[in-house]
């Protein structure tokens, strides 16, 4: 797939001041195994290029009926630009999902940087689908960030980060071709700390 984005938003935070980005995608899966590529594209000031790979590897399984977890990997690699004018630099994180296929589904995930960044990312969501018969719906999103020193290295207790409300609405045009449209609204919460 190809998405864009009018702002890249990644966990709570607005990483491009407002520029958008083209992001391909692929995602492979077989038998509880997934690998995906993401790649996110975009413009920086004074003519740069902002480039990202990611890669990762995840095993999902069940614990009876409903619950599913997922374990796995994920590798960020920037190009040059991005690391000399953001400071981003390539890393790895280990991540966990937990999901529960009742009313509202909720979810729980936490990421862990084990590389650069060394810090977690923790987020409780959940989500409804209203069918627009048989090849759309609207898909409602809510879901609340916690940072263990991913965004604020001096608060590192899983404090309040970000809550993220959102509107997605898929439409399968063919059983092979799908476009879709999605409405995101970030509330950043602002940490104060005592000095």
């Amino acid at each position: 797939g190809v998405d864009y984005s009018s702002i890249y938003l990644f966990r709570g935070s607005d990483l491009l001041s407002d520029e958008g980005v083209l992001w391909p995608w692929a995602k492979w899966s077989w038998k509880g195994f997934s690998v995906a590529y993401y790649g996110y594209n975009g413009d920086l000031p004074g003519s740069r290029k902002y480039n990202e790979n990611d890669l990762s590897l995840d095993y999902t399984f069940s614990l009876g009926d409903k619950v599913s977890v997922t374990a796995g990997a994920i590798t960020y690699q920037y190009n040059k630009d991005a690391e000399e004018f953001l400071v981003f630099l390539d890393t790895s994180e280990v991540y966990g999902i937990v999901s529960i296929d009742t009313l509202l589904t909720p979810t729980f995930s936490y990421y862990h940087d084990i590389d650069v960044v060394d810090g977690g990312y923790a987020s409780l969501g959940i989500s409804h689908s209203f069918a627009l018969g048989d090849k759309a719906s609207i898909d409602l999103s809510g879901s609340v960030g916690f940072d263990f020193g991913y965004n604020n290295k001096a608060v590192s207790d899983g404090t309040l980060n970000d809550v993220l409300l959102g509107v997605n609405v898929p439409w399968a045009i063919t059983d092979h071709f799908s476009v879709h449209a999605l409405v995101q609204l970030v509330l950043k919460v602002a940490v104060e700390l005592d000095a």
